[in-house]
């Protein structure tokens, strides 16, 4: 049985990047990770489908860009394809340059995120893996894993809190239609995150209007 891949290193990392004063819990690490390798999986699974549609033998960067456009919708999928170009440009550049020295792809791409480990996920299909396909699927995957800490992020500061919880990545996914749209997609929620309050809004207007009436009742 095939060890499970596992990013939490990486997902701390790109954590630190955007809050660098904040702290992640043991539970908002799994789920992150659990989201993470899910959404790795669908796009190598699409880039694989896409393949055989259109009959070739090997998984290129062009045919994971056309999966997570699949995938991922709108701004998501805007910036997601936008940092894999861009990863993948400046590794087949690093590549042209001093080859005695010797560079990890993640570093050449200028990613967090493992490349090697980004590349299992396409092992299990009977296809050729150009070398550059891998190191798209980790930048789109570092992409999300961004988007996901620094909203959260922002939620657990607003509640005064400098570690990040479960809670957070619940109400963050909520409050983002694309980032809600891909949950669905993946066909996954959030175990533990409860539930998100919801105050109709002419509540809300008349509790505004008492408290204009009783601005000055205790003066």
């Amino acid at each position: 049985m095939p060890k499970p891949i596992q990013f939490d290193i990486y997902i701390r990392k790109v954590g630190k990047q955007i809050h660098p004063d904040s702290q992640m819990s043991s539970d908002f690490l799994n789920q992150i990770n659990r989201i993470i390798v899910r959404l790795g999986e669908q796009i190598a699974e699409k880039a694989f489908q896409l393949t055989e549609k259109e009959n070739t033998k090997t998984i290129d960067s062009r045919t994971v860009l056309n999966a997570t456009r699949l995938i991922l919708l709108n701004e998501l999928s805007k910036h997601a394809v936008s940092q894999g170009i861009k990863a993948v440009t400046k590794y087949s550049d690093k590549g042209k340059g001093n080859r005695k020295k010797k560079v990890s792809k993640s570093a050449k791409a200028g990613l967090q995120f493992s490349v090697s480990r980004c590349r299992q996920f396409f092992k299990k299909y009977n296809k050729r893996i150009a070398k550059d396909s891998d190191v798209y699927l980790a930048a789109v995957l570092e992409y999300i894993t961004a988007e996901l800490t620094e909203l959260s992020g922002n939620v657990a500061r607003d509640n005064r809190r400098s570690t990040m919880k479960i809670r957070d990545l619940y109400i963050a996914i909520q409050a983002d239609y694309d980032l809600n749209d891909m949950m669905h997609r993946l066909n996954m929620g959030i175990t533990g995150g409860g539930n998100v309050v919801h105050v109709n809004d002419a509540v809300v207007q008349e509790y505004e209007k008492s408290k204009k009436k009783n601005k000055y009742f205790f003066l």
